[in-house]
């Protein structure tokens, strides 16, 4: 799968942590993107012909990072092809 074609992609039953101040993260949620963007979280309906991915039992938030990945002289272009910059 190939996420930069995907026009509508469903993230679906993760525990999604929206990161605002004192909310609760959101437990089964549904987060929704559309060329991009994420423009929906919570109770969604994925639309017809979306892209689902079942996260369910994983969390999701926004803007996490690997800040301990490295790079290996013998392995940078395969990990340039799996989108690690």
């Amino acid at each position: 799968m190939h996420l930069l074609l995907i026009e509508t992609l469903a993230l679906v039953g993760g525990t999604v942590h929206t990161m605002e101040p004192g909310a609760a993260p959101l437990a089964g949620a549904t987060v929704l993107i559309e060329d991009g963007r994420i423009v929906a979280v919570g109770a969604v309906d994925v639309p017809v012909g979306a892209e689902v991915l079942d996260v369910a039992g994983l969390h999701v938030m926004p803007g996490l990072i690997d800040a301990a990945a490295g790079f290996d002289a013998e392995h940078d272009v395969l990990s340039l092809d799996s989108g690690v910059t």
